[in-house]
């Protein structure tokens, strides 16, 4: 077991992914609108969230609506669009864990040919 709590690995993690990759991105989509996500979103610091132009899904349901982070005190917040995976366009995180679908997950990606690290970063 660690000595390190989960939520300060995660902290560090995005904190790292922020300095190191986002600062160069003008935007960027974030693939999955569910927990992980959102997660993901409220963790970035505000500069970051300003940068983030759709969150991508395969979930039929959540295509097509928004994403509005409540902010307590806020007068206006975003609302972000969530669109299908096939009509996302790079530079993008991604926020799905690997071996969870039977591979189709695997699959959407390679379809639409691309590079990690360039393209696109797991978190």
């Amino acid at each position: 077991m660690s000595k390190y709590s989960r939520k300060t690995i995660w902290n560090i993690r995005v904190k790292r992914l922020q300095e190191k990759v986002l600062i160069h991105w003008p935007s960027f989509t974030i693939w999955n609108a569910g927990k992980q996500g959102r997660h993901f979103y409220k963790s970035l610091g505000p500069l970051f969230q300003e940068k983030v132009a759709a969150f991508c899904d395969v979930d039929v349901k959540k295509v097509g609506k928004y994403y509005a982070p409540y902010e307590k005190g806020a007068k206006n917040y975003p609302k972000i669009p969530i669109i299908h995976f096939k009509d996302s366009t790079p530079p993008m995180i991604i926020c799905v864990k690997l071996d969870l679908t039977g591979g189709s997950f695997e699959e959407n990606i390679a379809s639409l040919n691309l590079i990690e690290g360039t393209d696109y970063y797991f978190v």
